[in-house]
């Protein structure tokens, strides 16, 4: 990543970027729906979607003869993933109702030889205020310029957290960055410490890094100890420095 690239750019019209993270927000609930509904893993505990390496695409795990779903953040494409590498057949969701999506997965699914009587809407948290049904459409193109921008804040975080989940691993891999599917929360386990990003919810607005206690059981956040509050002027020298020298949580 180019230094000149780093930036976290505020939104010109919040209202308008709150409806595409909204648009995309709900294009990710139906990799979270393939995840629960064909993944032994999600059964057991919480829905973690991954990140690429770049951070604008966010995927599902492997799942039946290691088949996947990915969604580009910059135009809320989908498709499916054939040992890792994408298929020929794309949606684009333009003007495409969630219940024209849904469609579409049925079919790609049956196409793949998988039971898609397996396949359940059902997810564990509330998805009531996000898109749903056949009487409203995603609008991906009206929200260009608005997307765009979230994609930029994605692959900047995802440089700035493998960086410092690079300094701070005791071991020469470091762990996968994993999407919460609820609120697209991009969260990496470093030993008992989680790093992670928001693009802004209810209690911050705007974009935001920070650290939490690592869940034992599932390697996911528990409680956020430290926040750092991003914007234009914002370095990666400071966020790396925040990440990176932050207090351990206690494990008390």
């Amino acid at each position: 990543m180019k230094l000149t690239e780093w930036r976290f750019d505020q939104a010109d019209d919040p209202e308008r970027f709150a409806e595409a993270k909204l648009q995309l927000l709900s294009a990710a609930q139906w990799l979270a729906r393939i995840e629960r509904s064909f993944d032994p893993n999600a059964a057991q505990g919480k829905l973690a979607l991954h990140s690429n390496d770049s951070g604008d695409i966010i995927c599902t795990p492997s799942f039946e003869n290691n088949l996947g779903v990915q969604l580009k953040i910059d135009d809320l494409s989908m498709q499916f993933t054939e040992d890792g590498k994408p298929s020929d057949h794309m949606i684009d969701v333009e003007e495409r109702s969630p219940a024209h999506v849904e469609a579409w997965i049925l079919v790609e699914l049956l196409h793949r030889g998988v039971d898609r009587y397996k396949f359940s809407k059902d997810l564990p948290y509330d998805t009531s205020k996000m898109m749903s049904g056949d009487a409203i459409e995603f609008c991906p193109t009206e929200y260009q310029a608005e997307l765009l921008q979230l994609s930029h804040w994605y692959r900047n975080a995802v440089g700035a957290l493998k960086k410092a989940a690079t300094t701070l691993a005791s071991e020469d891999e470091t762990p996968p960055i994993l999407v919460e599917p609820q609120n697209l929360r991009l969260e990496i386990a470093v030993g008992d410490r989680v790093l992670g990003f928001s693009s802004g919810d209810l209690d911050r607005v705007g974009p935001y890094f920070f650290v939490a206690q690592a869940d034992k059981e599932f390697g996911t956040s528990a409680e956020i100890v430290k926040v750092l509050e991003v914007s234009s002027k914002t370095t990666m020298d400071q966020v790396e420095e925040f990440l990176t020298t932050a207090p351990t949580p206690s494990s008390h």
